[in-house]
């Protein structure tokens, strides 16, 4: 047990970095908590590094909080060496959900109690007939095992997880997914869908049916603005307009699975007139960089032909589980930079279309 000088240490090193202090919080590095300072811990929380002998990758250890998330009471986070516990704005965690391992969870996702997520595994067959516990102790000790021990969860934006959901290492869950109360979630999940049982999908919240030209005025195209858009009525008024605002300085847009002959694109960006650099990568394998300029009004116009994507080498770009849909889709990932001298203002896309 702490003696009390030491409880009192460790409890202003908290206070110090968040500025609150959760009641009977345990957490054992302060350097890898990264919390934005609209997040909220619950009481009796265990937000742990569990060091290994080994790195699982090259990554920071991280645990990262977002703006507006707040986890509720006896919640666990507990990431190795080399992992990452990634939770974006607005995302809420309830009561004794447990998070382990690799797990990235997008903005506006609810967790209901008692969610359990791990981007690990036990190791019952690699070394019969020994004991697992043995078996798991060779992984955690040896380099090259270790490398693949940990396979990534990743949550899209707007979920549902119902109470009591197991979801199993290296499964990917689309937008806008529900997954019903005590379900077993052991393989990938498309958008929208609603799942029940052990993977059994039930019905749909509404097709998915993504297009060739998505506009961010019609408000039935907005599920195809994929990830990193700004959707939620405090960020701003929906009930006006999206316009298609980026979150950070890249998003991911699906269209219509077709070879296409141009990619147009018009947007607009605040401020005065400027340069900048857009990054497209198509389905993870393919990518076009291009510059481009806003006019006086901060608009912009581009036509981007399909010889400008040339071939990438997967092995060297950091995948993205939303490739995983690029079967069935053409998945784009955009990423926009400025000169190091320009202030960040909002970048809009309102317009995205493929012309075949």
């Amino acid at each position: 047990m702490r003696s009390l000088v030491n409880e009192d240490i460790y409890q202003k090193k908290f206070v110090n970095k968040f500025g609150y202090w959760p009641q009977r919080l345990i957490y054992n590095d302060i350097d890898v908590l990264q919390f934005a300072k609209s997040s909220r811990i619950g009481d009796d929380n265990t937000i742990l590094l569990s060091t290994t002998k080994y790195s699982t990758s090259e990554n920071q250890s991280k645990i990262h909080l977002g703006n507006n998330t707040w986890t509720g009471k006896g919640v666990e986070l507990n990431i190795l060496t080399g992992t990452q516990i990634i939770i974006k704005d607005f995302t809420t965690i309830q009561d004794y959900c447990k998070l382990i391992g690799d797990v990235i969870v997008e903005r506006y996702c609810v967790f209901a109690p008692m969610v359990f997520v791990s981007s690990g595994n036990h190791y019952a067959v690699k070394g019969n007939p020994d004991i697992i516990r043995n078996q798991d102790y060779k992984h955690l000790n040896d380099q090259a095992l270790l490398t693949q021990h940990s396979k990534r969860v990743h949550i899209e934006e707007d979920c549902w997880i119902g109470i009591g959901v197991f979801i199993r290492q290296g499964v990917y869950i689309g937008r806008g997914a529900v997954i019903g109360a005590n379900a077993i979630v052991t393989k990938n999940v498309l958008p929208y869908s609603i799942v029940a049982g052990s993977n059994e999908l039930i019905s749909q919240r509404f097709e998915f049916n993504p297009i060739d030209e998505i506009v961010a005025s019609k408000k039935d195209h907005i599920p195809y603005f994929y990830r990193g858009f700004l959707q939620k009525e405090d960020e701003v008024n929906l009930q006006s307009k999206f316009y298609g605002i980026f979150e950070s300085s890249s998003a991911i847009l699906i269209l219509a699975q077709k070879t296409f002959r141009e990619i147009h694109i018009e947007g607009k960006i605040a401020g005065r007139t400027r340069t900048f650099t857009l990054e497209i990568v198509l389905n993870g394998n393919k990518k076009a960089i291009v510059n481009c300029q806003t006019n006086e009004q901060g608009n912009y116009s581009q036509i981007i032909s399909a010889d400008k994507f040339a071939s990438i080498n997967k092995a060297n770009e950091l995948e993205d589980a939303a490739y995983t849909l690029s079967t069935n889709y053409n998945v784009f990932k955009l990423t926009n930079s400025f000169p190091a001298e320009e202030e960040k203002k909002d970048f809009e896309i309102h317009t995205f279309k493929q012309v075949v």
